[in-house]
């Protein structure tokens, strides 16, 4: 028996449960078939530049990722609350314009500047506080499910109410966050969601995004756990007191428990069940010197006059993240659930980026394209968290398994290592 629990997928859920689980006594081995960990959470130096693979946005707010991590060690740096939006004119014939939208919660004192940008009115205040569940705004922690009735995030706004100006700031917003132009996804969870990114401030590590799974991982490691790169699994073998898994290379290794951690799309073809539904999205990486734009926030086109869901000056958050004297930016379209990236020419995000900026971008320098057709799990209205067993001597864990977020990925972590840990000593945590 090579190890007592053998973790397929170093993502942050495998090795948030690697490392709950070596802390518990147990011998964790973790195999991942890329040659890096970190599973959707990745960053590449290219020129200098320190660029993630796609948009990424880590909400310190998560009360799981306060648990699992050390946000000193990981050196966040954060946005400014809220976010940039491009909205029509004033007047009809008038250019669009930006507007800056803060939290109420951090910065009360902008509401005046909130009611005279031309967005807000009486109807859509009302609908506003209909549409966010008052319990919410009380506790303002990360509680999902709730247990009230779901529905669609478009459904949910209709009945609240929510038209005009703000209706289309909502719209945008969460298309961007989920990367989902439909607004399909759960009304429920969207309303977790916004309360959080009201309540909390987003950030980015220091070093990439990619700093998150390693510091999970030095946890394991730390605590005993192993981790196995370039180790593809192409089988899962059940068996109630020695399962298994059978490697790309042919050979098996035994466990008291195999926990299947990786992507929705590789836990259903090792488990032989239909995949979790994910959102796609592109995003275009640029550098260019000097500084484009000031802005520390998201900035979102309401007017939806290009491909982009959003875009941000990223070194306008961390400097570190471009060499001296340039900027690094992203521009990301979302495109859902289709089976295929956007056809998006480079020339048109370029346009979009310089009229949302109001800059001329023709002489920028394209660092990278990534194209993600996995890259959040879509959240259905309804869909229950699936509460973690082991059957067969196997159990499942991810973002996937509880909800389409990375407090979900570590909740859903904590919760099967404490059902492996239940199954092989026969105790509860």
């Amino acid at each position: 028996m090579e190890a007592d629990v053998i973790i397929i997928g170093a993502g942050a859920a495998g090795l948030r449960a690697a490392g709950i689980l070596a802390a518990d006594g147990l011998s964790v081995t973790v195999v991942e078939k890329d040659p890096q960990i970190g599973g959707r959470q990745k960053t590449r130096l290219i020129d200098g530049f320190v660029v993630d693979e796609g948009f990424h946005v880590f909400n310190p707010q998560y009360p799981e990722a306060e648990k699992a991590l050390d946000y000193a060690a990981l050196d966040l740096h954060y946005y400014d609350t809220g976010a940039c939006f491009r909205v029509p004119g004033k007047k009809q014939g008038q250019p669009p314009r930006l507007v800056s939208l803060a939290s109420p919660l951090h910065h009360p004192q902008r509401l005046t500047s909130l009611f005279s940008s031309g967005l807000v009115d009486p109807p859509s205040v009302a609908a506003c506080i209909k549409w966010f569940d008052p319990q919410l705004a009380s506790t303002r922690t990360y509680s999902f499910p709730t247990g009230n009735p779901d529905c669609t995030l478009e459904e949910g706004l209709d009945k609240a109410g929510l038209t005009g100006p703000m209706r289309r700031v909502f719209d945008t917003f969460f298309s961007a966050l989920f990367t989902d132009w439909s607004a399909q996804t759960s009304n429920e969870f969207a309303r977790v969601m916004g309360w959080l990114f009201l309540a909390g401030r987003a950030a980015i590590p220091g070093r990439g995004i990619a700093a998150i799974p390693a510091y999970l991982a030095c946890q394991a490691t730390s605590a005993g756990a192993q981790v196995l790169t370039g180790t593809e699994v192409v089988a899962v073998n059940r068996d109630e007191t020695t399962p298994s898994v059978t490697l790309a290379d042919g050979r098996t290794m035994t466990a008291k428990v195999v926990v299947v951690a990786c992507d929705p799309d590789g836990a259903a073809g090792l488990m032989g069940t239909t995949p979790v539904p994910m959102n796609g999205l592109s995003t275009w990486w640029f550098a260019v010197d000097g500084q484009p734009h000031p802005s520390k926030q998201p900035m979102i086109d309401t007017t939806r006059s290009g491909p982009l869901s959003s875009t941000v000056v990223m070194s306008n958050i961390n400097p570190a993240l471009a060499p001296p004297g340039t900027s690094l930016i992203q521009a990301t379209a979302a495109w859902g659930r289709s089976t295929d990236p956007a056809e998006v020419a480079e020339h048109e995000v370029r346009r979009h980026v310089a009229d949302i900026l109001g800059v001329d971008t023709r002489g920028w320098d394209l660092l990278a394209r990534d194209d993600l057709p996995h890259a959040l799990v879509f959240q259905q209205p309804g869909r229950p968290a699936r509460t973690p067993t082991v059957d067969g001597g196997v159990s499942v864990c991810g973002d996937w398994c509880h909800s389409a977020s990375f407090n979900g990925a570590l909740l859903s972590a904590e919760q099967t290592a404490a059902a492996v840990v239940d199954h092989i000593f026969g105790r509860a945590r």
